[in-house]
This record gives structure tokens, sequence and C-alpha cells, in this order.
């Protein structure tokens, strides 16, 4: 953890936005995704493919610490009807130049109600109280939709990434 960052003001406790809870993975969480069990608190469809990807490289991290515990992936939870459809979450603790890079997703159902901006928003908001200063992230070439959530959040294209792939960019101050 940089000197940069303050894990309190990010822990374990979801981040809160207008509509959604973003709840941390949890070892529970990632054993089912990997076993291709469905929670009852996860709509059909959750976990898509990519959220096991996540889960799997979860999974092969050494035990998390406390101060590691804010930075693992979180469940996208509509409060409504109180359940996830879809994960939202940072790739890793920060950097030493206190940057963190995030992904996002959701489940068919749940795309074009505004939710990934929502989770995007409370992340970032999230990242800069507990001190980041840069976040990044990268889309594929034609996902538009993605794109349109980052720019949505006053991300900023700068280039592609050593796949190819649309890199984006927000400063925090």
């Amino acid at each position: 953890m940089t000197g940069a960052t303050e894990t309190a003001a990010l822990s374990h406790l979801p981040v809160r936005t207008a509509r959604l809870d973003l709840h941390v993975f949890t070892r529970g969480d990632v054993t089912a995704m990997l076993e291709g069990r469905r929670l009852p608190r996860w709509v059909e469809g959750y976990p898509r493919e990519d959220d096991v990807d996540v889960a799997r490289h979860v999974a092969s991290l050494p035990a998390p610490g406390p101060q590691d515990v804010p930075w693992l992936p979180r469940h996208i939870v509509v409060r409504e009807i109180g359940l996830a459809v879809g994960s939202v979450g940072f790739f890793g603790p920060p950097g030493p130049d206190a940057s963190v890079e995030i992904g996002y997703g959701l489940v068919e159902g749940a795309r074009h109600q505004g939710y990934a901006s929502e989770a995007v928003a409370g992340l970032v908001a999230a990242a800069q109280a507990a001190g980041i200063r840069l976040v990044v992230a990268h889309t594929l070439p034609d996902n538009v939709p993605s794109q349109a959530v980052l720019l949505r959040n006053r991300f900023l294209p700068t280039g592609r990434n050593e796949d190819g792939e649309p890199r984006f960019e927000r400063r925090l101050s």
C-alpha cells in the first residue's frame, strides 16, 4: 500500500450508490463461481464467464490480508431486487503511483439501465476517497457501450494498451 492511499476510506463494507450496493467477493462466492453454482442472491446468468475468470484469478492469489480486501472485485447488487447483476472491481491494490485499474460487466438483462455507469462512478468515488490519483480501464475495440460508460464517468481515451485495446484514464485530485 502506498502512503498516498487510505485503506480506511475503502473497506470490506459495500460501496453504496443511489441504486446499487457493491459487495466484495467472499471466499464462498469465489468457490461457488468456480464450481459453477449460482447462489440465490445472484440473478439468472450471473456469474458471466468473465466473472468466473475474475474468481479464478482471485483464487490463485495468496489469502488476502485486511489491507487487500478493499481492492477485491465486487458484485453489483441492485438494491431494489437484492440480487447481483454483474461485477465491478479493481485489478489489485494500488501501484506505487497511487493508480488502479478497474473492470466491470453486467448480465445481458441488466444492461442499458445505467447500472454500469453508476457502479463505475461509485467505485471511482471510493478510490478517490482512498487517495487514488489515477484510474485506468480498457475495453474491447468494438465495445462501444463500455466505452460510453467510461466517457460518462469522465475517463479520457489515452491510446491503446499492450493488447491493442482502447485505454482510458481518469485523473483524480
